[in-house]
């Protein structure tokens, strides 16, 4: 049961069920995250015994009426997003470990080498040449963003290419990339 014995205005409210959403495998134990509030109850995965519970509360909420927060695992512990672009939050089975910065970009997955994000655009429009002996415009400049197991961030720039599509799973980052933009045929 989560128990709230007030927000921060001083309302009361009624103690309520966990209602999951995602259950990860982190760290070993069992992590079932709730749906609509930042925490998370911890089971060891060999007894199902309640462990404890870990939240982020200090990370901000999303806009009302926004879409439901960015979460991946890795081998320690979560990555949580509230908003799109917002910051990132790492946490720990005691909470929120640190917060990065990620100048817009969006959570979308995570792994040893760290959290991974992305600047989500619209998709750009056909690169069309303007005249049959001119190239079209170049590729907009992008980079991932990359939140450091140990702390910090680190730019990861994306050279001669422009990213048409990001997708991952619970253990790759897929890259659609578009190169060579054109070529002349009659």
């Amino acid at each position: 049961m989560v128990n709230h014995a007030g927000d921060s205005m001083g309302a009361r409210r009624e103690p309520r069920m966990l209602r999951p959403r995602f259950v990860f495998h982190v760290a070993g134990r069992v992590w079932v995250v709730d749906e609509t509030q930042p925490v998370a109850a911890l089971f060891d995965p060999r007894t199902a015994e309640f462990e404890t519970l870990t939240s982020w509360t200090e990370l901000p909420a999303a806009p009302p009426g926004g879409r439901p927060s960015y979460l991946a695992a890795d081998d320690t512990g979560l990555w949580v997003q509230n908003d799109r672009g917002g910051p990132l939050a790492r946490v720990t089975a005691d909470g929120i470990d640190r917060a990065e910065y990620t100048d817009g970009r969006a959570l979308l997955g995570a792994g040893r080498s760290g959290a991974w994000c992305f600047t989500t655009h619209r998709r750009r429009q056909p690169a069309l040449a303007r005249t049959a002996d001119t190239p079209p415009p170049p590729f907009p400049r992008q980079s991932f963003l990359v939140a450091l197991p140990g702390g910090g961030t680190r730019t990861v720039p994306v050279v001669d290419a422009g990213v048409v599509s990001v997708e991952s799973d619970e253990s790759h980052l897929h890259i659609g990339l578009e190169h060579h933009p054109w070529s002349r045929t009659r």
